[in-house]
């Protein structure tokens, strides 16, 4: 609207019955402090100046001074939660006490003073608290626990990723390493000493690898290459694989359960999973783990190391190199 009409601010008609019935949808869904103060007079561009005026003082005027207005007739429909306040919760407290408009406004505004120092010390827990890094947010568990009002503070920091259940939460912390919890967006692992938060990922189809293919940069940023440098790899993300023995094209897919294959260096197979294990994986770390295949072996845990039976031989010809690029 702002920018089809060329408008500096929107002025909207938010009265005082608007902010008292807002506080109490808040209060009945369930929010912090922040959700407790109501609407703002000023949000960016968008101005507010009638919530200090009651909806009856504002229909007393229009009548008064003969001007037209129009009433939504869904004001009057009880199905929805807003109405439902307006029309039998109000009146209820009305009978209580006749000014607990004025009351909750009041409240409203001693809240909102509470809320922005509140929100000043969040700001420095957080900052203290939750570290991100490449778009993985991290919590130390130990630093956590000891933290007074511990299901206030990390209500406040798990709200933007959509986390309520924070008693739960809490319990696996004290209790159950591996425990998930899933908003729309992102999922939360309680891990052995850290609860880690992640977007959630889209489903990733299994990739092809032609031969004459040389890059590919999703899901994963890789080069490919044919080459006759025999010498010792000890890169974890470069795997230098007998070229004769692959065949084309090459899968790049995420491990599922029961894969297997065999550790450069061993000569049994090995469940995928026990190797994880081994290597220490957090269960984050297995969720993005992909593996490049050779029809059905796998030739490569991506980044990390490659099946025994694929290794470069005396009698090897032609390497083929796959290799694992830094995101910048």
């Amino acid at each position: 609207m702002l920018a089809v009409n060329n408008l500096d601010f929107v002025i909207t008609a938010h009265h005082k019955d608007d902010n008292v019935e807002t506080f109490f949808i808040n209060l009945i869904r369930g929010t912090g402090v922040n959700g407790l103060c109501g609407i703002k007079a000023k949000n960016k561009k968008i101005i507010r100046p009638l919530l200090e005026i009651s909806r009856q003082e504002i229909e007393s005027y229009l009548t008064k001074n003969k001007i037209k207005y129009r009433n939504d007739s869904s004001n009057s429909e009880v199905k929805y939660l807003r109405n439902k306040i307006r029309h039998q919760l109000m009146p209820l407290l009305k009978e209580m006490n006749p000014n607990i408009e004025q009351i909750i406004t009041n409240e409203i505004f001693v809240l909102d003073g509470v809320s922005k120092v509140f929100q000043e010390q969040m700001t420095a827990i957080k900052e203290r608290l939750l570290v991100q890094k490449e778009g993985i947010y991290k919590l130390n568990i130990s630093e956590l626990i000891e933290l007074q009002h511990l299901e206030v503070i990390l209500f406040e920091i798990l709200k933007p990723f959509g986390f309520s259940e924070v008693d739960q939460i809490i319990k696996a912390i004290n209790s159950q390493s591996g425990k998930q919890f899933f908003s729309d967006t992102y999922q939360l692992i309680i891990d052995r000493e850290q609860i880690i938060i992640s977007a959630l990922e889209n489903h990733q189809e299994d990739i092809e690898i032609r031969e004459i293919e040389i890059e590919i940069k999703n899901p994963l940023s890789m080069k490919f290459a044919g080459s006759i440098d025999f010498s010792l790899n000890k890169n974890p993300n470069v795997a230098k694989l007998d070229f004769d023995k692959l065949s084309f094209p090459l899968k790049l897919r995420k491990w599922k359960n029961g894969d297997k294959f065999r550790p450069l260096g061993m000569r049994n197979f090995k469940k995928v999973s026990d190797f994880f294990i081994d290597e220490k994986y957090s269960i984050l770390a297995k969720q993005k783990q992909w593996i490049l295949c050779s029809e059905d072996d796998i030739v490569w845990i991506v980044g990390n190391r490659i099946d025994d039976r694929y290794k470069i031989e005396t009698h090897t010809k032609k390497v083929y190199i796959a290799e694992l690029l830094k995101e910048n």
